[in-house]
């Protein structure tokens, strides 16, 4: 699979504009979306936690971006350690995955495509087999 990575940050450019609004968005759509994801983040501060989930996507384009492959896996590796201990599991990232792919379209607007949404969709799932890689995979 071949990752469309100037697609991506491009279209990640613009959302980082606006990230406050699109991290915001994003929480509050899993949370009405997947209700059952409220309990990951009890005792999670948001706005910190709204920080962090830019910060990561804006490191794994950033990493894209410069072709460099062993970090972004050792990163992915790490993050999914990191979620696993949160109690992630194999569904939550699917969860995820949906609701990412629905506030980038509503954040971008008209900017939208088909080849976008399908250029994200890849890059989650790639993302998403590395990190889950490293935890548990027995757990699949």
């Amino acid at each position: 699979m071949s990752l469309q990575v100037e697609l991506l940050a491009d279209s990640f450019e613009l959302v980082r504009s606006q990230k406050e609004a699109f991290a915001r968005s994003f929480y509050r759509h899993l949370f009405m979306t997947y209700p059952q994801t409220i309990s990951l983040f009890e005792h999670t501060d948001m706005k910190r936690q709204e920080a962090s989930l830019v910060a990561a996507l804006s490191l794994v384009v950033s990493l894209l971006k410069k072709g460099e492959q062993d970090q972004l896996v050792s990163v992915a590796e790490a993050l999914g350690r990191r979620h696993h201990g949160y109690g992630v599991k194999w569904e939550h990232y699917w969860m995820v995955g949906k609701v990412l792919l629905s506030t980038l379209a509503d954040c971008l607007g008209q900017r939208w495509t088909p080849a976008l949404n399908d250029a994200w969709a890849q890059a989650y799932e790639a993302l998403v087999k590395l990190m889950w890689s490293g935890p548990v995979p027995d757990e699949a």
